[in-house]
């Protein structure tokens, strides 16, 4: 994972439960590690008897992942919703986005 300051952007992947409460899990850097931790995490999560309602892919700063990370049982409507690009345009795993011709 590459460093970054706690005031940079990443990307998490926020888990919305049944009870209404969200958490934001699995900060990268790059948009496409975020989507690979997702799949991942969905997954992992596909058989249990309690599983999420939803994943998304969120832009969130460091520091904000990291103060959500104390906030259990969140509800706030102000935390971050779907990271979603253009639709024309790839993110590489560097976190650059390509446009998809190319």
């Amino acid at each position: 994972m590459t460093q970054l300051h706690p005031w940079q952007a990443g990307y998490a992947v926020r888990r919305d439960w049944p009870d209404g409460t969200h958490e934001l899990v699995g900060f990268q850097a790059a948009p496409v590690e975020a989507a690979r931790f997702l799949q991942r995490d969905r997954w992992y999560w596909r058989r249990g008897p309690l599983r999420p309602r939803a994943w998304d892919v969120v832009l969130v700063s460091r520091r904000d992942f990291e103060l959500h990370a104390v906030r259990h049982d969140c509800r706030s409507p102000d935390c971050p919703r779907s990271f979603t690009p253009e639709p024309d345009r790839l993110p590489r795993s560097t976190g650059e986005f390509v446009e998809s011709g190319e």
